[in-house]
């Protein structure tokens, strides 16, 4: 059976989590893709648009999420993934104690979607509770919708925001970080971010390569927004009382994850801060 997400990276990045189920100990994404029929030509263009950088960031950012999670495991009671799409990573982390509770936050669509799939896959959903909010912004209005179901603000609690903070204005996101850090009392926050000064000088996009990979985000509905400061992001992180925090660049997670940099310096940034 075929289906269609209305997502043209969320298929891609399937397309790449299958192609490296071995690395990231994947064992959902490659049967999930047999549901999408456009996922592996989707990963072709934008591979070919990112010069084949495509694939390999999704592969490093994968393992930078999974690797967070694992290490969380054991001290958290509950995960929440915004923007959670068809992320199989909690399917497939055998350490994650059963009593944790798991929140899949998307649009009322991908929540259907994404069980629908799991249904037809017989992938056990039992301890997934799907949220179905479209964050648009407003940070406010999504705590909310965790309070209304069984989101414990006062426990331990891992929130996982993969690939997604890039369609936010900067002030969404900061925003988004403030609010979460005086709700959750034992907050361990995991995101990725774009470095503005690495995409743009004097506003405009400092490669050809940019521009187009820009235009073409533009043109398939998904423009990029979030092009943050890095020195306001560090700012914000410790004004909001986060007592650990760690950010990292592409380069030297790449380093670390993958033993080799191959992609181009800068660009997006990976933080893992706790306010305990």
């Amino acid at each position: 059976m075929e289906s269609f997400s209305n997502n043209f990276t969320i298929e891609a990045i399937c397309a790449v989590r299958a192609s490296y189920k071995y690395e990231l100990k994947d064992s959902y994404s490659e049967s999930i893709i047999e549901f999408l029929p456009k996922a592996q030509k989707n990963c072709e263009i934008l591979n070919k648009i990112s010069r084949g950088k495509f694939s390999r960031t999704i592969l490093l950012r994968s393992l930078f999420f999974r690797k967070v999670m694992i290490e969380a495991a054991h001290s958290v009671s509950q995960i929440i993934i915004l923007n959670a799409g068809l992320d199989p990573k909690p399917l497939s982390i055998d350490s994650l104690k059963k009593s944790t509770k798991i929140f899949y936050v998307d649009s009322s669509y991908l929540c259907d979607f994404t069980k629908n799939i799991f249904n037809q896959l017989n992938i056990c959903v039992n301890n997934i509770n799907f949220i179905p909010y479209s964050f648009n912004g407003d940070s406010v209005k999504l705590i909310e919708e965790l309070k209304k179901v069984e989101v414990d603000f006062s426990s331990p609690t891992l929130i996982l925001w993969e690939g997604a903070s890039y369609y936010f204005e900067p002030e969404i996101i900061y925003q988004l970080i403030s609010n979460i850090s005086k709700e959750f009392k034992k907050l361990n926050f995991a995101f990725d971010f774009l470095n503005k000064c690495d995409y743009f000088k004097n506003n405009a996009p400092i490669t050809l390569a940019i521009k187009k990979k820009l235009e073409f985000l533009e043109s398939i509905g998904e423009p990029w927004k979030g092009f943050v400061e890095l020195r306001k992001m560090l700012m914000i992180l410790n004004k909001c009382g986060f007592h650990s925090i760690e950010v990292k660049s592409r380069e030297k997670l790449e380093e670390e994850l993958l033993n080799y940099v191959k992609m181009t310096k800068g660009q997006r940034f990976f933080a893992n801060i706790s306010n305990y």
